[in-house]
């Protein structure tokens, strides 16, 4: 029996999903929630399978929220249904650990199939959503990420965020000037960026955090 939770702010969509899903002998509701802080409760004490939410819980972001269950119960899988079919919003959402993204025009029968297939590890996009998906995840990985520097560079790298000379660093970090610029060399090589200016811009707009020199 796969047990479910719903969670909508509107309490007729609430209900009449229920009605939907409960036509399912293999689906159980435990519970609905309105509001995150009842999401999370019920999480805690029904211990849900799958949670149905839309993104527009009260007063929430539904990315944290998503984020939140999957953090405090792995177990829990969530589909998501909702209005918004925007590439971004999706993607969030599929970072924060949701398996299902489902248009609220879908049929019931749609829903019923998505949570069966989240409830044994695969993932629930419509054909349209997963292409979308797919093509923000390639334009994120030819995004340059500081996952690719080294410990060293990435500590060079925080020195240039404070403007520092090649001296400065050399100084900072106990190595000489020329180690310095062969991991200057490297950084920009790896971030696709021209000069140090455009390093230093790059960490900041990653929230890369520079030491105190």
């Amino acid at each position: 029996m796969i047990r479910v939770l719903i969670a909508d702010a509107y309490t007729i969509l609430r209900h009449g999903l229920r009605l939907i899903l409960e036509e399912d002998p293999l689906i159980t509701v435990v519970g609905e929630a309105a509001r995150a802080s009842e999401l999370m409760a019920q999480i805690d004490s029904k211990m849900p399978h799958v949670v149905v939410m839309d993104l527009g819980l009260s007063n929430n972001n539904g990315i944290e929220t998503i984020r939140h269950i999957r953090t405090t119960s792995p177990h829990t899988q969530v589909v998501v249904l909702t209005t918004c079919a925007q590439g971004e919003v999706m993607l969030a959402a599929c970072r924060a650990g949701a398996k299902g993204y489902l248009s609220k025009n879908v049929s019931g029968v749609e829903v019923i199939q998505a949570i069966h297939q989240v409830a044994s590890g695969q993932a629930a996009l419509p054909p349209q959503l997963t292409t979308q998906l797919l093509n923000e995840l390639a334009t994120e990985l030819d995004k340059p990420s500081l996952n690719s520097l080294t410990r060293r560079e990435v500590e060079v790298l925080q020195c240039l965020v404070h403007g520092a000379c090649n001296k400065e660093i050399a100084d900072h970090l106990t190595i000489s000037e020329n180690t310095v610029k062969t991991h200057i060399r490297r950084i920009l090589a790896k971030l696709n960026l021209r000069n140090r200016t455009e390093a230093a811009t790059f960490a900041m707009q990653t929230n890369l955090t520079p030491p105190l020199l």
